[in-house]
């Protein structure tokens, strides 16, 4: 399947939250912030054409997995071909976090992280994805959550108490990366 051109996803679906992949200086930061010595179970909401997690792939181990959740029909498809044992991806909504991992018979994620452009979704859906990324992670994992804009913080102040952030200029648009742990 070709890759398929976010520009034409980004005007077909308001889900698709950038017309542009993410740099690799937001793979690579994130990459360096998670802890790979160790099996892990990832999930990634809103993963896109999979930027990320193709660098994510490259610093697992070969027991560790990766959930990527993207409710785009195009872009999970393009995601499924990625073949590699350790993805899993799931065409759904990052509000079902829990019932997903659950069907996978998964306890707790060690990190999650979001590309998902919480300014586009209203306050409900936006706190209510929150929760349950709060409630699925493990006691010591992280959240990380790029934006183009800060507003997110506010919500994820009312979950997370150690919230560290990183401007990331060299992204085109310039990104914030929120790193929430419990």
């Amino acid at each position: 399947m070709p890759k398929p051109h976010l520009i034409t996803e980004f005007l077909h679906d308001s889900k698709v939250a950038s017309v542009k992949s993410s740099s690799r200086f937001i793979s690579k930061y994130i990459c360096k912030r998670i802890d790979f010595s160790k099996n892990l179970t990832i999930v990634e909401y809103g993963p896109g054409n999979g930027v990320l997690t193709k660098e994510i792939l490259k610093c697992m181990d070969s027991d560790s997995r990766i959930i990527a959740i993207e409710t785009n029909e195009k872009l999970a498809l393009f995601l499924k071909n990625i073949k590699d044992k350790r993805l899993i991806v799931v065409k759904d909504n990052a509000k079902n976090v829990e019932n997903i991992l659950d069907k996978l018979n998964i306890k707790k994620a060690d990190y999650i992280i979001s590309g998902v452009p919480f300014s586009m979704i209203n306050l409900n859906d936006r706190n209510e994805i929150i929760r349950k990324t709060k409630d699925v992670l493990s006691n010591k994992g992280s959240f990380f959550v790029y934006q183009f804009r800060k507003d997110i913080e506010k919500d994820l102040d009312k979950y997370f108490s150690n919230i560290k952030k990183h401007y990331e200029i060299r992204n085109i648009p310039p990104l914030i990366i929120f790193e929430c742990k419990k």
